[in-house]
């Protein structure tokens, strides 16, 4: 269901419903198709402490890696000085020592399109589409398709990746967790081949 939350913007929420262990996902389309609220029973697991940064730069809570990973994009085709009026967040990643202007792609800095259905929720992007006067593949540094799905199941939330691209693309959920005891804090994740995995 569509919500509006301040400061994220139109969101879309989803929720499994069951009262005692309810699980519920907030995705802003608004603000790079972000997961920026996930709870469990009532309790958060992002770590919201993050919001501030997030807001400035996409760095908390749980915004997308999306065409390409960390520092390793290739750069604008177009003069990087040019951006800093559109895109703030140039200047708050240079204070911190970012020089890439995407830090983790241009997905997580721009609006998503956005399909709804009932229990899930589907963001599109394509290099062809525009944000603040440039196309996004000028942004990227080449050109891309991306779709990402969330949706609660029984176990938890499911996050779905359809990314290519004329060059190398990765993809992923750059999480910033609320762990109450670190030292014993584990996650389990499903693999595409329904292994799990825990990280410890």
């Amino acid at each position: 269901m569509w919500t509006e939350r301040k400061p994220f913007g139109k969101c879309f929420e989803l929720s499994s419903g069951d009262t005692d262990s309810n699980i519920k996902a907030l995705i802003s389309p608004e603000m790079g198709m972000s997961l920026v609220s996930f709870t469990i029973g009532g309790i958060q697991i992002l770590d919201m402490n993050r919001l501030g940064n997030f807001l400035l730069s996409r760095k908390g809570l749980g915004p997308l890696i999306l065409p390409h990973f960390n520092r390793e994009g290739n750069l604008p085709k177009v003069d990087i000085d040019e951006l800093n009026n559109a895109f703030p967040h140039i200047e708050e990643l240079k204070k911190l020592g970012v020089e890439h202007p995407f830090q983790h792609g241009v997905g997580r800095y721009v609006t998503w399109y956005a399909e709804e259905l009932e229990d899930s929720i589907t963001g599109i992007l394509s290099g062809d589409m525009g944000y603040r006067g440039y196309k996004l593949k000028d942004l990227a540094g080449f050109d891309f398709e991306a779709k990402v799905s969330f949706r609660i199941t029984p176990d938890g939330l499911l996050i779905a990746f359809e990314v290519t691209g004329e060059e190398p693309v990765a993809t992923g959920i750059h999480y910033y967790y609320d762990l109450i005891n670190r030292d014993t804090a584990k996650i389990e994740v499903t693999g595409k081949d329904n292994k799990n995995s825990v990280i410890r």
